[in-house]
């Protein structure tokens, strides 16, 4: 895996210059792409360019679990009823039926991270079945709290 990451949030050219990109990215031996935003131009062009490369297997791709769009605005959500059908349209645009990491996404308050992440909330037994069948691999957490961050590690369930 790669040092350095790279991210799709801002990828907004045309298919071609996204591609110029992700190939770049690839030569300079990057193989880590985060997978956050819910636009779906940007979604589909990142996975078209990747489809295009022939190589997805090389890319460790994080995809995240809890970003969507509500009435044309990013929202962040633990909805199942928002969340599968997002997470559904990231493996569909990225032509794959895995991701290599789940990210849940941006948990900043304690509170938040106790009552849905680390107990048997709806969304975490959703994002346990989706470890369990393969469809991601590895579960991860994006937050800015270091305080989330340390009750996330010193949980023996999030490792």
């Amino acid at each position: 895996m790669s040092e350095i990451g790279f991210s799709g949030e801002w990828m907004d050219g045309s298919p071609e210059e996204v591609l110029e990109v992700v190939r770049a990215a690839e030569e300079a031996g990057i193989n880590i792409l985060d997978c956050w935003m819910n636009d779906a131009t940007r979604r589909s062009n990142l996975g078209d360019a990747l489809r295009e490369l022939g190589n997805r297997g090389r890319w460790v791709i994080q995809g995240h679990l809890g970003p969507v769009t509500v009435d044309g605005q990013y929202t962040r959500t633990r909805d199942l009823g928002l969340v599968r059908p997002a997470f559904e349209d990231l493996l569909e645009r990225f032509h794959t039926d895995y991701v290599d990491l789940g990210m849940i996404h941006y948990v900043d308050k304690v509170e938040e991270c106790e009552k849905i992440v680390l107990g048997d909330s709806p969304f975490m037994r959703y994002v346990r079945e989706l470890r369990a069948a393969g469809t991601i691999h590895h579960i991860g957490l994006s937050t800015h709290n270091t305080e989330v961050a340390r009750s996330w590690w010193r949980t023996p369930r999030s490792r």
